[in-house]
């Protein structure tokens, strides 16, 4: 056997550890930015972790990676850590494109429900894809950045609109808008140089990226809060040390609650420095804000029809933690005048349309009338599942209970002191009271979806629904939906 001289062993050894103790963590984002800073925060607690022994160094601005290369960097092993936008993997999986789904999650509240049903469904699919899943921090809601004050959809036509994902693309095309797909880098040249006309981004990419010498107008419509997730080589991690892992992944975790915090604590110190700057903030006008709501129901129905069942049960596992975490009644304002009900009230349990003569049970499906009250919890079922309860209902009382059609369930629906949005008479004001009906009539009701028996005329795999908080009707999906009912029958 021979032995190496003590000058080469000692030179090797110190060459392998030095390959060891240094990880390297990407970024395509530059330094003025909250997730660079949350990035930086947690290669300060790998570094002074007992379990890890290595010298992280964090490598921002797409200095090696961007975001275009940065998913096949971290699982071909090129990186060992990398950080991207969750919405430029949609191409790999739907699952991915449910974070920049506009309008679907609006505030951090609904944010942080989305995060958490859809996170076990991500986490498996990336680590298929030979990638463990960190962390994840959200930006502020998206915001809509003109040269123009913008009051309807149609005031955005043939605006060249900057893009940065599938869903943004798909967006401003629906928005009748020319998609530009640019980086964040490239955002101040291709608005010098007219390449673009506007853009929807958040409120610290405006900063960033100093919008006001470019951008006159800033509209906090909301529409959504996408996220950037950090994400390590899984063959890399599974060779670790289970102490070395378990000192990662609450180094995540701690990293995880400072994004969320310095996320919503930034996101009006954004706004204001916006406007300290001389650009105009503005809300969203209600015709505005409902256009868009209507393109975002689109979106996401589109999104199920694609996505599989699977998939599809995630985005109702959201719905239904979004409406547990909500209040049934988040506007009842007494003061506010009320129209008065045209239906006779028979009894406790059913009213007729004196107009079609209709009799209509008062409390949603699995509610129980108690005098001008109804208790209990009321019911969802798929638009096939409600068909089937029904008549097993009929079968048991005797009775011709049915969905009322999309006409019929639209006569119960008000809007409070006749607060309807200008041009668009199917839809509320945002200050009218929810649920949008006649309350007396139908106490309790919950300003929610709630199904009819109508299908699309060329595609039966839809029904129609009209949802209670707003008026808007929409077609969903029979199969991959829950609803409520408020059942009718004839005289």
């Amino acid at each position: 056997m021979k032995f190496l001289p003590n000058f080469v062993l000692i030179y090797c050894l110190t060459t392998l550890t030095s390959f060891a103790e240094t990880w390297e963590i990407h970024t395509p984002y530059t330094n003025d930015v909250h997730t660079t800073d949350v990035l930086d925060y947690f290669a300060s607690l790998l570094e002074m972790s007992p379990s890890i022994d290595a010298n992280v160094e964090l490598k921002t601005g797409a200095e090696v990676f961007g975001n275009s290369d940065m998913y096949r960097a971290v699982r071909t092993g090129r990186a060992l850590f990398g950080e991207i936008l969750l919405g430029n993997l949609a191409d790999i999986d739907p699952i991915f494109d449910l974070d920049n789904l506009p309008f679907l999650a609006t505030d951090f509240t609904s944010a942080r429900i989305l995060w958490t049903v859809t996170r076990p469904a991500i986490e498996r699919s990336l680590s298929d894809q030979g990638i463990v899943l960190l962390y994840a921090v959200p930006w502020p809601p998206q915001g809509l950045y003109t040269n123009q004050r913008i009051n309807t959809v149609s005031d955005l036509s043939g605006l060249r609109l900057r893009s940065y994902s599938l869903s943004t693309t798909d967006l401003a095309l629906k928005l009748n808008t020319l998609p530009v797909p640019l980086a964040t880098q490239e955002i101040p040249s291709a608005f010098a140089e007219n390449t673009i006309d506007a853009m929807i981004t958040s409120s610290t990419i405006g900063v960033a990226t100093q919008a006001w010498r470019f951008a006159q107008h800033y509209t906090a419509i909301p529409s959504w809060l996408p996220k950037n997730i950090v994400m390590m080589n899984k063959r890399w991690f599974d060779g670790l040390p289970a102490a070395t892992q378990s000192a990662i992944l609450a180094a995540a975790e701690d990293a995880e609650q400072q994004g969320w915090a310095r996320a919503e604590d930034s996101t009006q110190e954004m706004v204001a420095h916006l406007a300290g700057q001389g650009m105009e903030i503005a809300q969203p006008t209600p015709e505005l804000q409902h256009e868009l709501r209507q393109i975002g129901l689109k979106m996401a129905v589109e999104w199920a029809a694609t996505a599989g069942l699977t998939r599809q049960l995630v985005l109702e596992d959201y719905y239904r933690a979004l409406e547990d975490a909500t209040p049934s009644h988040n506007d009842t304002n007494n003061a506010r005048p009320v129209a008065q009900s045209p239906f006779l009230i028979r009894n406790a349990n059913y009213a007729i349309d004196p107009r079609t003569g209709l009799i209509w049970q008062r409390c949603s499906f699995g509610q129980t009338a108690n005098g001008e009250a109804c208790e209990g919890t009321a019911q969802r079922h798929s638009w096939s599942g409600a068909q089937r309860i029904i008549n097993e209902l009929n079968q048991q009382e005797g009775t011709q209970w049915r969905l009322p059609t999309r006409t019929e369930l639209a006569e119960i629906q008000i809007c409070h002191a006749d607060r309807r949005t200008p041009n668009m008479s199917t839809l509320c004001e945002e200050f009218t009271d929810r649920p949008t009906l006649y309350r007396d009539t139908f106490p309790d009701t919950l300003p929610r979806w709630y199904w009819t028996q109508d299908t699309l005329i060329d595609d039966d795999g839809y029904a129609w629904a009209l949802d209670f908080s707003v008026g808007h009707q929409y077609p969903i999906g029979k199969f991959g939906y829950s609803h409520y009912l408020r059942l009718v029958r004839e005289p």
